[in-house]
């Protein structure tokens, strides 16, 4: 399938999304279209004086969705990749999943199932992640030729529109030429513009604030990071802070959360835990619930990397 060129003339449509602790949403690719006219529901047909009504047909909506699978990142449901192929483009997306905390996914499909190209990433990250965390979904299309990466959350700070940009260029002419791999990996690198250690889902630290929080943390032994989050999941923060533990900290360590909507600070590891440590987060929770998010970050940041 013939694929559009994006450089220049990409387009970049922008939505907001409410649910979880994503942020506003935005992708690469085809401009979100109007909603279509609804279909009129009768007409009249007059025969030599005759009049009849003819009742149309009822469009069924799509009904299409992708199944969720623990340890799947890629749905090639177009079935254009190899065994090899998958396997590489999923043990990419899984890392990004784990070290940068990244909700990532690849989905290729022959069918859009009446969707545009926006709203069909738009359904598959709903269907995958429930709309939430950060994260980003490359959906190669082979229905109309219009490729999306569809972003949330923190990944659409960190992947700026000029990187999307040129790795769009590329990718799609390796598209064109069949080579779904380069094309796939070249896409997926770009979550590796995203931090490593500090992982501000909410958006309330600035982009200056984030990087030296970031490079406070990289000067420690590497297997600790912060989480900041508005928590409105129904799940406590305890189990929130557990499930990205065992996602970000396989290896030991230890990682604290911010919840901005109880302004609370709490620690998780499986390891022992240093006095100094709980002392910060003593400190930190005082700061928290002041409202002082950057402080609170600060105070945890330079526990942990010391």
């Amino acid at each position: 399938m013939k694929k559009n060129i994006f450089c220049s003339a990409l387009l970049i449509s922008i939505a907001v999304a409410g649910c979880g602790c994503s942020l506003k949403k935005s992708s690469s690719g085809s401009e979100k279209p109007a909603p279509a006219t609804a279909p009129t529901a009768t007409a009249e047909l007059t025969t030599e004086g005759m009049t009849e009504k003819v009742t149309a047909p009822e469009i069924e909506p799509s009904k299409h969705e992708i199944t969720p699978t623990a340890g799947k990142y890629v749905y090639d449901e177009a079935k254009i990749l190899s065994q090899d192929v998958y396997n590489e483009c999923n043990d990419y997306a899984a890392m990004l999943f784990d070290k940068y905390l990244i909700n990532a996914a690849v989905v290729t499909t022959d069918k859009l199932e009446g969707k545009s190209p926006y709203d069909y990433a738009a359904a598959a990250y709903d269907d995958i992640y429930e709309g939430r965390g950060s994260g980003f979904l490359l959906l190669i299309n082979n229905d109309t030729g219009d490729d999306i990466l569809y972003l949330t959350g923190s990944c659409e700070t960190y992947v700026t529109a000029e990187a999307k940009n040129e790795a769009f260029y590329w990718a799609t002419s390796e598209i064109v030429e069949g080579n779904y791999r380069n094309a796939i990996l070249r896409l997926l690198r770009l979550g590796e513009n995203c931090p490593e250690y500090i992982f501000d889902n909410a958006g309330i630290l600035s982009a200056q604030q984030r990087g030296e929080i970031e490079r406070i943390l990289s000067e420690g032994s590497g297997k600790n990071a912060i989480l900041i989050t508005s928590n409105s999941t129904g799940k406590s923060n305890e189990q929130i802070l557990e499930e990205y533990y065992a996602r970000r900290c396989k290896d030991g360590g230890i990682m604290a959360m911010i919840d901005s909507a109880s302004n609370t600070v709490i620690i998780h590891s499986k390891d022992t835990v240093p006095s100094g440590v709980d002392a910060a987060l003593k400190k930190a929770n005082t700061s928290a619930k002041a409202g002082e998010y950057e402080a609170a970050a600060r105070t945890m940041a330079e526990a942990l990397s010391g």
